[in-house]
């Protein structure tokens, strides 16, 4: 007899083992009671405790400036400086008041509650809440937005020498490209 039949048996038998694991774990997972589904009440909690309303309206006040500022930008492009700052003042009213209805708390709620609710367990949630209702989940929520500004400016600063760098590379790029005259 050779000896290859045993050490098959052998390199054979580590397999089988992690392979019967495998079923066991996959079958365990079936079986497990799925994790319980958030509640609309308790994600409508965690909302509130976060201040996402507050939040949202906080960032569009500030983003608003910039908004204007594009706007005119771009009108200025079309239609000239002078005509650009009357058709701003025309229009942005009524931009405004779009972007307020569109981007409303009114619309958004029922949105972030579903994502909310479809992203985390009520345990996760019920956590959450319990973490943003100490004093330390409350300095976060009222710092975030200061962290979010600094860190927009932070990336602003990165984005010229980024596109910068981007132009230099499809300026190169698009010169081997070109057709050898």
């Amino acid at each position: 007899m050779t000896p290859f039949p045993s050490t098959l048996s052998r390199c054979v038998r580590p397999v089988r083992v992690a392979a019967a694991a495998a079923l066991a774990v996959s079958l365990a997972s079936m079986a497990a009671p799925a994790a319980a589904a958030a509640s609309a009440a308790s994600v409508e909690r965690l909302l509130s405790v976060m201040k996402v309303e507050k939040q949202l309206d906080l960032m569009y006040t500030q983003t608003l400036p910039a908004m204007q500022a594009g706007m005119r930008e771009a009108l200025a492009k079309q239609v000239g400086s002078a005509e650009a700052e009357k058709a701003a003042q025309a229009i942005a009213p009524k931009v405004n008041a779009a972007i307020r209805d569109e981007l409303s708390w009114k619309k958004l709620k029922p949105e972030f509650v579903q994502v909310y609710a479809e992203t985390f367990t009520q345990a996760e949630i019920d956590a959450m809440i319990q973490f943003y209702s100490t004093p330390t989940g409350a300095g976060l929520v009222d710092k975030m937005p200061q962290v979010a500004q600094r860190s927009a400016l932070m990336m602003q600063k990165r984005i010229v020498p980024l596109m910068q760098r981007v132009q230099q590379v499809v300026k190169e790029e698009t010169a081997k490209q070109a057709p050898k005259k």
